[in-house]
C-alpha cells in the first residue's frame, strides 16, 4: 500500500490523519487484508478461527463508532 499518497494529501493533513475519502479507502483495504487471513485458516471450527471472525466484527463496530 501507497502511504505517501496520505502524506501529499492536503485534507489528510489537515485531518491529522486521513481525510474521509482516505479513510474509506484505508478501511477497505484493511478489512480485505483481514479477511484473506481469515480465509487461510483451514478449520472453520478451530478456536484460531473464532478469534479472527471475533476481531473482524470487532473493527467493524469500532470503525462505526468513528464514522
Amino acid at each position: 500500500m501507497d502511504y505517501s499518497k496520505y502524506l501529499h494529501c492536503n485534507a489528510c493533513k489537515e485531518s491529522g490523519l486521513y481525510c474521509q475519502k482516505h479513510r474509506t479507502e484505508v478501511e477497505s483495504t484493511l478489512r480485505k487484508r483481514e479477511i484473506k487471513k481469515i480465509l487461510q485458516i483451514r478449520d472453520s471450527s478451530s478456536a484460531q478461527y473464532n478469534h479472527a471472525i471475533k476481531g473482524l466484527l470487532e473493527s467493524y463496530d469500532i470503525w462505526k463508532m468513528f464514522s
